[in-house]
């Protein structure tokens, strides 16, 4: 969620951008209504704002605290079980998860301004200390403070591989943390503890092409985006297209599977496949089953369970009015 001075950060280069005047938000909210489209891409275009300092982490898309859609933030809202949002929440079928590997984007991210100043190549490597200084460095100064602590706890949770592939990965691992996944366990623990239907799913496999660049020598696992070649069945036997893919067997097989379980949880509430015949069994606080997507479809238990302990339990929680909060994919 975007507080109102992270809002007022974001667009102080707009109005030079687009020539709307931010003195009034309403006419200048209008103002953008009606610039062409190619301009209002090139003024907020993400990657004209990356430095040689680090990772991006103050994001500028996203819902805010407006008072009027979300008078005050959503998790305050919904852990008020008494509250009309908490009951309106609790009343919808939902389904929350991720992929293997979400970190994906960190490779998408780092510039070659980054490389050059923290001396390395991503498609070799990712160094502890760019994961320090470049990545954790900025995300507590964001949203802790500069505590020093958190910083040191932080920096030690991910920076503790002597393997430098491993490492690497740790920095994807730190990336997918801060954005999507104890977000992600958390709004399915409160979605589940007010007594709504819930469940959760991790797509880990790998497709036969990434959605996005090709990943560095250290990547192994699918990233962000990578499920939904299996999700809209976008095989197109080779031929020129988004993709460019033909798929096997195997991933045709899991691309109806998953098709079937998200069409049966959009018409009931209940995700179900004749294909396998595997009931999804609920999302529950205590048990955390959840579905894994791979070329065995099963059910396990407790997701990425260390993290999530770490990031909810063992840090201190985030103060719902920095002026960025996180987000879950869903």
């Amino acid at each position: 969620m975007l507080q109102n001075d992270a809002i007022q950060k974001f667009i102080k280069d707009i109005p030079g951008r687009t020539n709307c005047s931010a003195s009034d938000m309403y006419s200048f909210v209008e103002c953008l209504r009606n610039a062409p489209v190619d301009v209002l891409l090139q003024a907020t275009d993400f990657f004209q704002d990356l430095t040689d300092e680090g990772i991006k982490l103050d994001f500028t898309v996203g819902p805010s605290v407006d008072g009027e859609l979300y008078p005050k933030h959503p998790l305050l809202l919904l852990n008020d079980p008494n509250s009309a949002q908490a009951k309106f929440f609790k009343s919808l079928d939902f389904i929350a998860g991720t992929v293997q590997q979400e970190g994906s984007l960190v490779y998408m991210e780092v510039s070659p301004q980054i490389m050059e100043r923290y001396k390395f190549d991503i498609n070799e490597k990712i160094p502890a200390e760019f994961i320090c200084q470049g990545m954790v460095k900025t995300f507590v100064e964001i949203f802790y403070k500069n505590n020093e602590n958190i910083y040191k706890t932080l920096c030690d949770f991910y920076t503790s591989e002597t393997d430098m592939d491993r490492q690497s990965v740790r920095a994807a691992d730190l990336y997918a943390d801060i954005i999507f996944t104890p977000a992600t366990a958390e709004i399915l623990d409160l979605h589940a503890r007010l007594g709504g239907r819930t469940y959760q799913y991790i797509f880990s496999k790998l497709g036969p092409k990434r959605f996005g660049p090709d990943a560095p020598k250290w990547f192994k696992t699918n990233g962000h985006g990578d499920e939904l070649m299996f999700l809209f069945h976008m095989d197109n036997d080779g031929k020129d297209g988004f993709f460019d893919v033909k798929m096997a067997d195997i991933d045709l097989k899991i691309s109806r599977t998953t098709i079937e379980y998200w069409t049966s949880f959009a018409k009931t509430g209940i995700p179900c496949t004749g294909e396998t015949g595997l009931p999804w069994i609920e999302y529950e606080t205590d048990k955390k089953i959840y579905m894994d997507f791979a070329d065995d479809i099963s059910l396990k238990q407790r997701a990425k369970h260390k993290t999530v302990k770490f990031w909810l339990e063992e840090l201190p929680k985030i103060d719902l009015n920095s002026p960025f909060i996180l987000h879950d994919e869903l």
